[in-house]
């Protein structure tokens, strides 16, 4: 597959996220579903897992196409298995935490919900946040090596620019949610700093290297939005509407730029 097309599903994936909680979710007829069962539960584990880590392993392929290297090494062995193990600590708890949640009756005691919150909040995130790092990181390595073994392609630079920005602006809400962000700005430096030691980048080193980018970027304007990192679903909890915690107050910024000129 071309690897102009293996990004676009790269990017879209994530955006698929979101057009589910926009447009898809409030469709849904929950009540056609057993009560232990709702939609978006099903949406993310019959839908985005299988997606994702297709994904992964069409980028994996590509790379070795292009480089020379072990077709099933380790350590990607390793890190997608703690991709994919995060996805599913992530989504268990939080069908389990979205049923508690409906049922209001059902009384939680506060060391459970703090169990919920901690595997679906700290080690689902965590370990997925990580783990496509370590991915990225290990991917960009190969390049740095440099054993190529194709011709460079060249693909079209704005295409893959827009697409990484695209990326990196929704994967960055899913970091921010992670409550880790103070780490992981320090560990966005890899894949910012590592394509410079590459002689003929590919364009997957440059998504990688823009994504990175842009979820600095887009950390360092949450954190001057509001003063900290705060989580998305919290601002939301807290009365903010899903369109304008998406939006980042970006939409708000340019507006006011507007009338001001």
């Amino acid at each position: 597959m071309h690897i102009s097309t293996i990004l676009f599903l790269l990017t879209i994936a994530p955006v698929s996220l979101l057009l589910n909680d926009l447009f898809l979710q409030p469709l849904a007829v929950n009540s056609l579903l057993p009560v232990y069962v709702h939609y978006d539960d099903l949406f993310k584990t019959f839908w985005c897992m299988p997606v994702f880590g297709w994904i992964i392993v069409l980028v994996e392929r590509y790379h070795g196409t292009v480089f020379k290297r072990d077709q099933l090494s380790l350590s990607f062995l390793l890190l997608s298995g703690f991709y994919f193990y995060g996805f599913g600590v992530n989504q268990t708890h939080n069908a389990l935490d979205n049923y508690l949640k409906r049922r209001t009756e059902v009384v939680v005691p506060p060391e459970v919900e703090g169990g919920i919150y901690f595997f679906d909040e700290y080690v689902g995130h965590w370990l997925l946040a990580v783990s496509y790092a370590g991915l990225q990181a290990r991917w960009l390595w190969i390049e740095v090596r440099g054993k190529r073994k194709a011709p460079k392609v060249e693909e079209p630079k704005g295409f893959v620019t827009a697409l990484a920005v695209a990326s990196g602006y929704f994967t960055a809400l899913a970091l921010l949610e992670s409550q880790a962000m103070f780490f992981f700005v320090y560990l966005l430096l890899i894949p910012i700093l590592l394509p410079l030691l590459i002689n003929n980048p590919t364009p997957l080193a440059a998504y990688i290297q823009v994504q990175a980018l842009t979820q600095l970027l887009l950390a360092g304007w949450w954190h001057n939005l509001h003063g900290s990192f705060e989580e998305p679903s919290v601002l939301v909890s807290g009365g903010r509407s899903l369109q304008e915690v998406m939006g980042m107050g970006i939409v708000e910024a340019l507006m006011g730029l507007g009338s001001e000129l």
